[in-house]
């Protein structure tokens, strides 16, 4: 497929109220030093098959090479550039979609622009190639397969991510609104994750491992916006939905144990006597 020609770029169906909506994607082996500006109202992702180039960001220039992609959010100001003695081939693919930026900043872990190096460059040219594939013969249904291609090309992001606090560290200053809001996202993303499952048997490590973040970066960001720890948000989630239902006398304690979290009622007992002063069945009874 990169033995074709220089270039081609292919235009996808167009369905605005769709989740996610591929637009476009392409490919080019540029000339030497040949740069990218301006700004796009999409989502702009860029997969380097070889060469290099710089991007920049702010005031940080980052060097780029085969393997490596990097990604712009609409609005933001595009700055990239091709190496002048071994000047880049990359693909691209731009997209919408009422989820497009929860999907990226998930699959990418939330900065404003993204780069880091995929660890298997076969399986992303493979699923690129797939996806020029698809456009270019245009068979009936290509639009819906390549929307799933591009779901597997940033869910094979999400996969080689590892842990994010080198690219924000933890020190960065408040003024920094790239690093508060990474640290914000990460945050809420945990929240939601407890307020979704804490019915369910969830320890800290589970919560974690749904973020796919470092633990200890996680526990440190969490306590500095929410003022409390990963665990003390659980207990205090279900500790507050116990209240509540056993204040309703609809459930038998052991069902309102098992209805938030505790499949053992002794530890549900020790943990409310903990918390309250005692035993769920004298409440809500003084």
């Amino acid at each position: 497929m990169w033995r074709m020609k220089s270039g081609a770029e292919f235009f996808n169906t167009i369905v605005p109220s769709a989740d996610i909506n591929l637009l476009f994607t392409g490919y080019e082996q540029c000339p030497p030093e040949k740069a990218c500006g301006g700004i796009r109202a999409h989502f702009l992702l860029h997969y380097v098959l070889s060469g290099g180039g710089t991007v920049l960001t702010g005031k940080t220039t980052s060097r780029i090479s085969a393997g490596d992609l990097f990604c712009y959010y609409p609005e933001q100001p595009l700055c990239y550039t091709a190496d002048p003695l071994r000047p880049w081939k990359f693909a691209w693919v731009g997209f919408t979609g009422t989820r497009a930026g929860e999907i990226l900043r998930s699959s990418s872990g939330g900065a404003p622009l993204t780069i880091h190096t995929h660890p298997s460059p076969s399986r992303m040219e493979s699923l690129f190639e797939s996806l020029f594939r698809q456009q270019e013969k245009r068979h009936e249904g290509f639009n819906l397969v390549s929307e799933g291609i591009l779901l597997e090309i940033l869910g094979e992001l999400c996969r080689a991510r590892r842990s994010y606090p080198e690219s924000v560290p933890d020190h960065a200053t408040p003024a920094d609104p790239g690093a508060a809001d990474l640290r914000s996202f990460y945050v809420e993303k945990m929240k939601q994750f407890i307020q979704s499952n804490y019915q369910n048997a969830i320890t800290v490590q589970h919560v974690v491992d749904y973020i796919g973040i470092d633990r200890s970066y996680a526990s440190r960001i969490f306590h500095r916006i929410e003022k409390r720890t990963i665990q003390r948000y659980l207990i205090d989630l279900r500790m507050t939905q116990a209240r509540r239902l056993l204040a309703e006398k609809r459930l038998s304690i052991v069902n309102v144990a098992r209805s938030v979290g505790y499949q053992d009622y002794a530890t549900f007992e020790r943990r409310f006597r903990q918390e309250h002063g005692r035993s769920p069945g004298s409440f809500p009874d003084v």
